[in-house]
This record gives C-alpha cells, sequence and structure tokens, in this order.
C-alpha cells in the first residue's frame, strides 16, 4: 500500500480521522511528510510544529528518523481518534450522523422515518460515507423524498381513487417543491419499497416506469393512434393523437383486423406512414413503458381483436423484452411479437455472457431473444429496421 504523504499539517491530520471514520477497527493509521513537496525549509518547520503539537496534546505518536535524521519526522499514528477530534474541533461522523438523523426524523413531523432507511443511513454517515448522493451534512435533501415516497405508497394503495398526475403537480402537492421527484427519482423509489415492499416490487422496471404504472408522468403524453378510426378517416391522416383523459371518445368504422403496438415514436410514424395505408390495423404507440391510460387502451383493445392478432414491435433488448412481457400479461398471455427476432449467426458478440435483469417464462414469444441476448447476441434498436407490415392472416 503507498504512503500517503502531505505537506499541510491540517490536511494530515484530517486525514487520519476520514480514514479512522472509514474502518473505526482500523489500528494502524499513518501519514508521511511529502519531503519533496515542501517549497523551502520554513515551511517543513510549519509542518513538523503543527504535528509535534498534536503529538503533545495526545492525539498522534511521532516517528523520527535515525542517526543524522534523529530530529527530522517520517511519520506519524494516530493514537487517540477522540483527543484529536477535540484537538482540531472536529464533531465525529458518530455523533454528527445521529444529530443528522435527529433533525430528519423532527423535520419529518408526522410522516415516519422508515426503519430500514435509518438503520442505513446510520451505517453509511457513522462512516463519514453517503447513502445514495446524500450525506449527513446534506440531511435535509431527503426530507422531499422521504415525503414523496409515502405519498407514492398511499398512492400505490388507492391506486384507483387517485386521477393521474404529472411529476411536477404531483411533487408540489406532497412536498412543495415541484422538481424534487425528477431529482430524486432512485431514492424516492427504493424509500417507497422500504415503507411498503408490495409498492414498486419489480426492481427490474426503472423508476419512471414504476411511475408511469401509478398514472405519473414526466409530461402527459397523448396517445398516438392509427387504424380504422373514425377521426382518422374524416381527416386522412395517418395517426392520431388523442389526449389521455379521452381515449374513451375514440370510435372504430370498422373492427380492427389487428393491433401493433410500437416502441419507438420513429418506427411508428414510419409503420403508419409506409405499412397500415388502409387503416386496417390498429397500430398504438407505446412511447416507451406503456403509461397508464395506454395500458388502459391496450386492454380494452384486446378485447376487440382476436387473440392471435395482437403484436408488438420494440427493440430486441433487455429493456424491449421487458416492455414486450409487460404488455404480454396485459393481454393474457397471447401477444406475439414483430420484427423481434435475433439472427444469431450474423449478430453475435464474441465470448459475451449477460446477466438478464428479469425472468422470462419459457413459453413468451420473445424468450429465444431473451436466451440469444443472454448468450452473447447484440442488442438491436428498433430504428435499425425497416418497418414490414403485419401478416395478412
Amino acid at each position: 500500500m503507498s504512503k500517503i504523504r502531505f505537506t499541510n499539517a491540517r490536511e494530515a491530520l484530517e486525514s487520519l480521522l476520514d480514514r479512522h471514520e472509514a474502518n473505526p477497527a482500523s489500528t494502524r493509521l499513518f501519514v508521511y511528510p511529502d519531503v519533496e513537496g515542501f517549497v523551502h525549509a520554513h515551511s517543513v518547520e510549519l509542518f513538523e510544529k503543527q504535528l509535534k503539537t498534536a503529538a503533545d496534546y495526545g492525539a498522534i505518536s511521532l516517528r523520527f528518523g535515525q542517526g543524522r535524521r534523529r530530529n527530522i519526522i517520517e511519520a506519524a499514528k494516530l493514537t487517540n481518534p477522540d483527543v484529536l477530534y477535540e484537538f482540531l474541533s472536529r464533531t465525529p461522523a458518530t455523533r454528527q450522523s445521529a444529530d443528522a438523523i435527529s433533525q430528519l426524523t423532527r423535520s419529518l413531523g408526522t410522516i415516519q422515518l422508515p426503519s430500514q432507511l435509518r438503520d442505513e443511513l446510520l451505517e453509511k454517515w457513522q462512516r463519514a460515507k453517503q447513502w445514495g448522493r446524500y450525506s449527513a451534512e446534506n440531511w435535509e435533501e431527503l426530507i422531499c423524498p422521504i415525503q414523496l415516497a409515502h405519498g407514492i405508497v398511499e398512492r400505490s394503495r388507492r391506486l384507483n381513487t387517485h386521477p393521474d398526475l404529472d411529476f411536477r403537480t404531483f411533487s408540489r402537492r406532497v412536498c412543495g417543491n415541484s422538481k424534487a421527484l425528477e431529482g430524486n427519482l432512485t431514492a424516492v423509489i427504493s424509500i417507497a419499497r422500504q415503507i411498503d415492499p408490495a409498492c414498486c416490487a419489480d426492481e427490474s422496471h426503472a423508476p419512471v416506469d414504476h411511475l408511469s404504472s401509478l398514472g405519473l408522468e414526466k409530461i402527459p403524453q397523448p396517445i398516438l393512434i392509427s387504424g380504422p378510426v373514425r377521426q382518422l378517416r374524416d381527416t386522412g391522416w395517418s395517426f392520431l393523437g388523442v389526449p389521455p383523459q379521452q381515449i374513451g371518445t375514440i370510435e372504430y368504422v370498422t373492427r380492427p383486423r389487428a393491433l401493433l403496438t410500437i416502441e419507438n415514436y420513429v418506427s411508428f410514424v414510419r409503420y403508419c406512414e409506409e405499412c397500415n395505408p388502409s387503416q386496417a390495423d390498429l397500430v398504438l404507440y407505446t412511447g416507451g413503458f406503456p403509461s397508464r391510460a395506454t395500458q388502459a387502451l391496450f386492454k380494452q383493445i384486446c378485447t376487440l381483436i382476436p387473440s392471435n392478432q395482437l403484436y408488438h414491435w420494440g427493440d430486441i433488448d433487455f429493456d424491449g423484452l421487458r416492455i414486450f412481457h409487460f404488455l404480454d400479461q396485459l393481454a393474457g398471455g397471447q401477444l406475439r411479437s414483430h420484427q423481434m427476432r435475433i439472427d444469431q449467426p450474423v449478430n453475435r458478440a464474441a465470448d459475451e455472457m449477460r446477466t438478464a435483469p428479469f425472468d422470462l417464462p419459457v413459453n413468451s414469444d420473445v424468450y429465444e431473444s431473451y436466451c440469444a441476448l443472454k448468450s452473447g447476441a447484440l442488442p438491436v434498436e428498433q430504428e435499425q429496421l425497416d418497418p414490414v407490415a403485419l401478416p395478412s392472416n
């Protein structure tokens, strides 16, 4: 292990306490003078004088050289952390973390600090480390994430009684800061799981996808749809955007022949323009993971169309397959993939095995691609492929 060298005595002593807090069990913590780093003899004298003062105070012990170097300090060892804290007028991380937890608990008022989070914060903060990006010094920044996590748990338990909301409105109503949810997504979901393990339980979902399923969107997207919809027949447009709250106004001129959901916008537009000119099929844009409004419309459409005519086209990567699997579950396990097969002989990465972030049932229509990705096949972005029309049968 390389020696930690300094030309500034205060920084050297602070370093001893930093390493003590990171590993309180260690009994051999040293610092060394950076001999080549001193600009002149006066700097050396000042450095050694300050270390000798700390040693006289009882905080450290000094090791001197031999022979002609018997008056030169070669190393300083931490011998009494409590005394060094006092010498430097520094608050120990253990006390600072306890104070931060106490202040955080009081600031939350009637909202309870999850016991698991409390233990994790203490474990990190007592060693002067961060929990995520939150430290004992900036404990106030955890107030909003905890409030938002409680709000999300309450929403998940009473989902049907809450209207859909955009991120900023929800965040402002819950904690008074309209940007807090967007800035703390990962922490909010993690804390929500601690409050109620059933909330946002699937760890393969991204935080934004969990919130989408709870009716919370960054920006409420319109439902983009193409097919035998009355408004499209009247205008001649290739597709239509409908506000999520107005999906009940969609009327079909004829019963759709098939349904194709498409993950990405460019592929959706191209498919509508190039592959569905007669608008016999319904084409629905999911925008990545489908919003709650898109999920509701998808389930409604599934009741209108034969189960063997339900298709999804998305990225051939683990995120894309996860979206397929989610929609497949909504469709009762009847969903077929469209243009989501990997050509393994051509599209193969050399000697690269991957761990899938979720399990996929063997009977899934994308199971072959799932296995190919795990065994080293390269992912394929949807936009790389030209759209191909659904089978005519």
